[in-house]
């Protein structure tokens, strides 16, 4: 007897090439699954890269206060230590202001506009505020670097 005659007797059905017709069903939708997935997968990435990826990144900077901590780190240390209830001492003033003369512009700048989210008015005391700072440090006669 042949294998087709064995098969057949057995309850298996064949396709025209002689494999069992069960193998060849689930191929073929392993292969259409993986033609779909290909299909939703461009899609998809597109879609994460382009829109969830940026509403990420904002809602982390919304949260994220380190740019802050590493432009102005002695104030933060000192403000660390700070009951909050009384106000700031001499020792806060005096770390805000070496941090101010002691970083950049750009990074003064960032901080400033950073700080100005949460309280308005504070970009414009601390760019006020660092220049006069800068040109009390230059008027100095005691400062000679």
């Amino acid at each position: 007897m042949s294998d087709v005659a064995a098969n057949a007797q057995a309850g298996q059905m064949m396709t025209a090439d002689g494999i069992p017709l069960k193998k060849s069903l689930k191929a073929s939708l392993r292969r259409e699954k993986l033609r779909a997935f290909g299909l939703v997968a461009g899609p998809a990435l597109f879609i994460l890269i382009l829109f969830v990826w940026p509403i990420y990144a904002l809602f982390q900077k919304s949260i994220d206060d380190s740019f802050v901590n590493d432009v102005l780190p002695r104030t933060m240390a000192i403000y660390e230590q700070w009951d909050g209830v009384d106000l700031p001492g001499e020792p806060h003033f005096e770390a805000m202001y070496f941090d101010l003369t002691s970083a950049e512009k750009l990074e003064i700048g960032k901080v400033s506009t950073r700080m100005n989210y949460a309280k308005s008015g504070w970009k414009s005391l601390i760019k006020n505020q660092t220049a006069n700072s800068r040109r009390s440090m230059l008027n100095n006669p005691f400062n000679r670097k």
